[in-house]
């Protein structure tokens, strides 16, 4: 007659309770078939899933509108400025198309949707990683005016950094990572 769990030391109980569990796996495991071409499936669609997370669907859409603003904020802040003060703005008129493959390629990472085609992509992330060394050269380089104080230019390099990098990792997602949506497309 088999003791009590109670009864046993310590290791017996623990034998006992892995006996049990691996029982338990194998009444389940007879109870339901098990598909092995289903399960391949789940498998491989784990593997090849490379869609976001809700949340994650949630902070590249904030992150586009966010960029949008800053955008259209950037070209119609000048206006507001006296014209002895504006820089000149043909750097800016240069790099809008640049801008505007930016966003709509942000709003296809976002919104998970295949603009174009994926080499567009991929050339429209190299000219924003060229564009955006070229911004880091400028915030490094950068000497500041005396009345906006010495903090003036990390302050923003602090800000702006940060998004240029996001702004690559949406980017680079989007060109070379999302294969699925590519291969939806085509």
């Amino acid at each position: 007659m088999e003791q009590p769990l109670s009864e046993r030391g310590g290791e017996s109980c623990l034998l006992a309770y892995a006996a049990w569990r691996v029982s338990r796996a194998r009444v389940k495991q007879a109870a339901s078939p098990v598909n092995p071409e289903r399960n391949a499936r789940k498998r491989a669609a784990l593997i090849l899933d490379d869609r976001l997370p809700v949340k994650w669907h949630r902070f590249w859409k904030s992150y586009f509108f966010l960029m949008v603003a800053m955008t259209i904020g950037g070209f119609v802040f000048p206006f507001f400025v006296p014209p002895e003060d504006r820089p000149d703005g043909y750097e800016e008129l240069v790099l809008l198309p640049l801008y505007i493959a930016q966003l709509v390629g942000l709003f296809g990472f976002a919104y998970s949707r295949a603009i174009g085609t994926r080499r567009i992509w991929q050339l429209v992330f190299g000219a924003t990683v060229l564009e955006e060394a070229w911004m880091l050269y400028g915030f490094v380089t950068a000497i500041p005016p005396p009345e906006l104080g010495s903090s003036f230019v990390p302050g923003i390099a602090a800000i702006a950094v940060p998004l240029l990098i996001l702004l690559c990792v949406a980017l680079y997602s989007y060109a070379f990572r999302a294969k699925e949506l590519w291969s939806k497309a085509t």
